[in-house]
């Protein structure tokens, strides 16, 4: 009785492992710049001039710096989410009006 467990522990464990994953699971990584300018709807006063500046602002530009990463496409998280992307960045926004 004893054996026969001992022999059944040593092939279940045998078993877990191989079933291990022995591909390469490397992860891709991805950088980016964005500039965007942009146009801004005068639906204010204050975009309509009424600010400290007393100019009409109507124009924008946004700027991002990111980083990223995804699992591999032959892992098994690279395989479940093909399309995910996790990272990190930093933006700046600015309306060319530097006395708000």
């Amino acid at each position: 009785m004893i054996v026969s467990t001992l022999l059944l522990m040593f092939i279940s464990i045998d078993i877990l492992a191989s079933d291990r994953d022995t591909t390469s699971n490397k992860i891709i990584h991805m950088t980016g710049i964005d500039l965007k300018p942009g146009y801004v709807f005068p639906s204010h006063e204050f975009f309509k001039g009424e600010n400290n500046a007393q100019r009409k602002i109507n124009s924008t530009l946004t700027g991002h710096l990111k980083y990223g990463f995804k699992f591999a496409p032959d892992s098994y998280f690279g395989s479940v989410y093909p399309y995910a992307i996790q990272g990190i960045g930093i933006g700046y926004n600015t309306f060319f009006n530097s006395s708000e």
